[in-house]
């Protein structure tokens, strides 16, 4: 039996550092991540993806299920878009190693 399954998407807390699968940034101990169960050709495991790249999903353009590949190969449509592009390439970090806001989220009030 071949084909996919997704599982429980959860939001959690990391307890150490983990690798977004996406950007390939480190998600550092105590930030909060999109963490989701699947299971591929039988094979389970974790996709372990940073809020930021979580945030572009409906942004990209991709068939059935997406990986790293669809994010590399995501064209801006305009320059808010071409800003988070270089975001993106930068691994969500400024030139201070600080975070960049997430993408697409309206300012809190």
């Amino acid at each position: 039996m071949s084909g996919t399954f997704f599982g429980q998407h959860t939001h959690p807390r990391a307890r150490r550092a983990h690798k977004c699968a996406t950007c390939d940034r480190t998600i550092d101990h105590g930030e909060v991540y999109s963490r989701q169960f699947c299971v591929w050709d039988g094979m389970a495991y974790a996709w372990k993806q940073c809020l930021h790249c979580e945030a572009m999903i409906p942004y990209i353009d991709y068939d059935e299920s997406f990986n790293e590949d669809d994010y590399q190969c995501w064209e801006p449509r305009n320059i808010k878009e071409l800003r988070i592009r270089v975001h993106l390439n930068k691994q969500w970090r400024n030139n201070a190693g600080e975070l960049y806001p997430i993408p697409f989220q309206k300012a809190a009030a």
